[in-house]
């Protein structure tokens, strides 16, 4: 499979967890996971008008997630070498709208740097983190494990049981994907 086909599938993933419009008390109004500031700045960046982010169009949801959640932080280094690891670590980038799951990343695999930058050697220490844990599946486990941690230290108390569900069935999914 190429970066791009591992690409469709946390898509899929990320469309069906996100649902529709809701207006989030911490981050603000949201449609399929995009915040209204996000959808401003990618209007702006590609010089087109401001718009409500209820009205986001299909193409822009698929074309946000993948300029940002996918392609600038480099997860394609990562789908290349492993599949489930860059499907998490893009869901939960895109979930929190930053580089915190890579430098969760970099520390889980013991990474000369924890940066938040994708890199050939944060791949390497995958590789070597991936082996120590019995395959790609085993250390997604182990990443998400800490992601759902995370989860409960930093979320609105709220948002904790929606949080872990989804990080569950981004286990499950994962397995259906790549078992």
């Amino acid at each position: 499979m190429s970066p791009d086909d591992i690409f469709d599938i946390f898509y899929a993933f990320d469309q069906d967890a996100e649902g529709g419009f809701y207006n989030d008390p911490n981050a603000g109004p949201t449609m399929r996971g995009i915040l209204q500031s996000t959808y401003n700045d990618w209007l702006k960046a590609n010089g087109l008008p401001a718009a409500d982010v209820r009205n986001i169009t299909d193409d822009q949801v698929r074309a946000i997630i993948y300029q940002m959640f996918w392609a600038a932080p480099h997860i394609d280094l990562i789908a290349a070498v492993a599949p489930a690891t860059s499907v998490a670590v893009a869901d939960f980038g895109e979930n929190i709208g930053d580089t915190r799951p890579i430098k969760a990343l970099q520390r889980r695999i013991g990474a000369p740097t924890v940066d938040g930058i994708i890199g050939t050697r944060t791949v390497s220490a995958l590789h070597a983190a991936i082996a120590n844990a019995g395959g790609d599946l085993a250390f997604t486990k182990i990443y998400n494990d800490d992601r759902a941690a995370w989860y409960r230290m930093h979320s609105p108390a709220a948002d904790i049981v929606g949080l872990e569900n989804r990080v569950e069935r981004m286990n499950a999914y994962l397995r259906e994907k790549f078992a």
